[in-house]
């Protein structure tokens, strides 16, 4: 479940810890990791309270068009290097340029996943990405 809720991502294990923890020391059970899980979870949603603050930690602002490729990918539902990416890129023609560099990077760091051939947007990532 922890895995499910963090995806290994450092800050949100470090969220969930925080969690854990105050509502241990509030007299709370050793299962209330569950419940800390629980409310990690529901405040990831989007717009949710920690999804910004997710956002920020993955300190991705100062690359150069981030916000738009990562939209772009996520709005597809699912983008091939290839023809797809291509054809969504020669709509918008800011884009073009080092966006070979930008989402071998964004694979590297987990914020993009390769599913069935398919560049997708990691689900955490894609809730908190900001609109």
């Amino acid at each position: 479940m922890l895995d499910d809720v963090t995806g290994g991502w450092p800050w949100l294990i470090h969220t969930y810890a925080e969690a854990a923890a105050r509502l241990l020391t509030k007299g709370g059970k050793h299962d209330d990791g569950r419940q800390a899980a629980e409310e990690l979870k529901a405040s990831l949603k989007p717009r949710g309270q920690l999804g910004e603050q997710f956002w920020q930690s993955l300190e991705l602002e100062g690359l150069p068009h981030v916000r738009d490729v990562l939209s772009l990918i996520r709005d597809v539902q699912g983008t091939s290097f290839d023809s797809d990416l291509a054809a969504a890129i020669g709509n918008a023609p800011e884009l073009i340029g080092n966006t070979d560099a930008l989402l071998q990077l964004l694979l590297n760091l987990g914020c993009l996943e390769l599913k069935d051939r398919k560049l997708v947007v990691e689900h955490r990532v894609a809730e908190a990405l900001p609109t």
